[in-house]
């Protein structure tokens, strides 16, 4: 039996991570239109996702919060203390409340609305719009199993999930958080080298794409290492291995591993 069966859910806050969980558990079956409910500041924002699903609109937080189960924040990090400011006061001692806003410790929830609020809070990654993310879960002082279950099945409609520490969610944040910017930054020079080399950027494209999807299958697939896959692909005295000698040469390798250490540390500044 699911545990979002029957239960309501309320989201703070409608943009696309929203959207995608929405669209996530409505697709698995595990939460009716009619137990979702959404508030959100933009009226075209809230017209938009309640043709397209379905849901309940709330005027008010307050007003959701009441009739809801489980709260779940995706509101900017900039509105966190205005929502929670709104909310003081209510009673939520059997509701689940999961935050996804970036950098907002789960203290700072369990300051604002008291003690025994049952904080979750989720570190997503963009490819979650597209049901192949990835979350990093952390419950809070007061949350327990159940709330823990509650945010990986959710969590799960829309990709894998990691429990883990909240003192790693900075690490979260810098290796899968921002990860998906890399890869992008890898693709769009392979498809600058390949339209230099005279492919029109139509096939250089393609060729990149269906290549970063293939190489993160077999990773996936084989249960390999990238390390031992790469080997494979590399022939002494190959093309490959023309083009690694350039990247070692270049300490692409070690720059990789700066910036990711370099994003941890922007992400602990941001939280405070």
């Amino acid at each position: 039996m699911s545990v979002l069966e029957n239960k309501k859910l309320l989201l703070i806050g409608a943009g696309n991570m929203a959207e995608a969980l929405i669209q996530g558990v409505q697709a698995s079956r595990e939460m009716l239109p009619e137990n979702i409910g959404i508030t959100e500041i933009r009226q075209e924002r809230r017209d938009f996702i309640q043709k397209k699903f379905g849901v309940r609109v709330f005027e008010k937080n307050r007003d959701g919060v009441r009739l809801s189960d489980i709260i779940l924040f995706a509101v900017k990090p900039q509105n966190v203390n205005e929502v929670l400011d709104e909310i003081k006061g209510e009673d939520l001692s059997s509701k689940t409340l999961i935050t996804i806003a970036a950098g907002i410790p789960i203290k700072r929830f369990e300051e604002k609305l008291g003690k025994g609020v049952r904080v979750i809070r989720v570190m997503p990654n963009m490819p979650a719009l597209v049901g192949k993310g990835i979350s990093g879960v952390s419950r809070g002082t007061f949350a327990g199993s159940e709330d823990e279950k509650i945010a990986l099945q959710m969590m799960g409609s829309v990709g894998e999930t990691v429990p883990l520490p909240e003192n790693l969610l900075d690490a979260v944040t810098a290796v899968s958080g921002s990860g998906p910017a890399y890869f992008f930054y890898l693709m769009e020079a392979m498809v600058e080298a390949g339209v230099r080399l005279g492919l029109t950027p139509e096939v250089s494209r393609k060729l990149v794409e269906a290549t970063a999807m293939g190489a993160s299958f077999l990773v996936k697939e084989t249960q390999e290492s990238p390390e031992s896959l790469r080997k494979k692909v590399t022939s002494p005295g190959g093309t490959t291995e023309a083009a690694l000698k350039i990247f070692q040469e270049s300490s692409v390798r070690e720059a990789i591993i700066r910036g990711i250490e370099r994003a941890q540390k922007r992400s602990e500044e941001l939280r405070g």
